[in-house]
């Protein structure tokens, strides 16, 4: 099978967003199907990572780079508006699967998106998301299936779009767990969290940092870049700042790595500190798992159906003092033992990457063969 993967951004050198879109092309390669990925940009560019073909340029190059391919089917990861406009109009005859991984299908202004001194992005968006969730309606009655990455994900896009589609599929993001797996922990205390994110608003880092305040049994890493929406990095200054003014226990790592090297950087932590806002699913948080670290989460979004409660990890409410309340227990070492070993448990039988894949290109060969219409 051919498939042509288009999605908003994929990694390349020194860049890692979009690595839950490489992991797929990399086992879908694996499972021999042949795999491209076109990236719509302004920037004309081609590409080998990690094995996989990609071309990033304008609408003009993906019309001739899918005639030398041929493709069988078109998935579509994270369709804005402009990928929609143009993507319907080329592939009326192929079949399309489109994956909804956040944004793109929700209100923004309701989810902690953009920082409160983000004022006119706010306004802008409370204008302009209406017309997007109206323009994704009218795209999603034309494809021919759409891929979830959460119930929550498929709950909150048939209410903003006020459609359900007839073939829709649950399926979260793929983790590699022979890749993602344990280290050798020799020691017996569990004082070293990490927090692997997009120093975005969105992630609550900031309600991490505080948590965090003159607490010395444990320590917190974040290790993340700024993303594009903030160039001059403000996030990040505040969190240093708050880090200071709360004399926080908290390292700064300012860095993106590849993603083959993350297994490795995991194995060095105890537990997972996810303080998100706003959550589909958590790849990071499901990575880290997938290494036995148990999970420190907030109960938003999507995180309820992968982190349960005294099992692999412990859920509670957005506010510092729950967080640090959940610090304390998890560095217990009865707790801690319980939930890393459930927390590896999970990752392998929900979220292995070969058995989800082989769902998504069923699927895929299930459009192609007529009987998503």
């Amino acid at each position: 099978m051919k498939i042509l993967i288009v999605p908003v951004q994929y990694p390349r050198e020194r860049s890692y967003q979009g690595a839950y879109v490489h992991a797929r092309a990399k086992i879908y390669k694996r499972l021999k199907h042949d795999v491209r990925v076109f990236i719509p940009s302004k920037l004309t560019q081609s590409y080998n990572f990690e094995g996989v073909a990609v071309e990033r340029g304008p609408y003009s190059r993906l019309i001739n780079s899918s005639r030398k391919f041929c493709p069988d089917v078109v998935a579509i990861h994270n369709p804005t508006i402009f990928m929609q406009y143009h993507l319907s109009k080329m592939f009326k005859d192929l079949p399309i699967v489109v994956w909804m991984h956040g944004f793109q299908a929700l209100m923004t202004i309701f989810y902690h998106l953009y920082a409160p001194w983000q004022v006119k992005k706010k306004v802008y968006y409370m204008v302009v998301d209406p017309i997007k969730l109206f323009v994704l309606r009218r795209f999603i009655h034309k494809v021919h299936a759409i891929v979830y990455v959460s119930q929550w994900m498929q709950r909150m896009t048939e209410i903003y779009t006020l459609f359900r589609h007839k073939n829709s599929l649950v399926i979260p993001n793929p983790i590699d767990t022979n890749l993602f797996k344990p280290g050798n922990k020799k020691h017996t205390k569990f004082k070293h969290g990490v927090s692997v994110r997009n120093l975005g608003w969105k992630y609550g880092l900031d309600i991490a940092v505080k948590a965090y305040s003159r607490l010395n049994q444990t320590d917190l890493t974040i290790i993340g870049t700024s993303p594009p929406q903030d160039p001059e990095g403000r996030v990040l200054t505040l969190l240093q700042n708050l880090a200071t003014k709360n004399q926080s226990n908290v390292i700064f790592i300012v860095k993106a790595f590849n993603h083959n090297l993350m297994p490795t950087i995991y194995q060095k932590y105890d537990y997972f500190v996810n303080t998100s806002r706003t959550e589909a699913q958590g790849v990071a948080m499901c990575e880290a798992m997938a290494c036995g670290l148990p999970v420190i989460a907030t109960n938003v979004g999507g995180t309820p159906e992968f982190v349960i409660n005294g099992y692999n990890g412990l859920l509670v409410t957005p506010k510092p003092s729950a967080i640090r309340n959940a610090i304390l227990e998890i560095t217990d070492d009865t707790t801690y033992q319980k939930l890393s070993r459930n927390a590896r448990r999970f990752a392998v039988k929900n979220l292995e990457a070969r058995n989800l894949c082989q769902k998504e290109t069923k699927l895929m060969q299930q459009a192609i063969a007529g009987e998503y219409g």
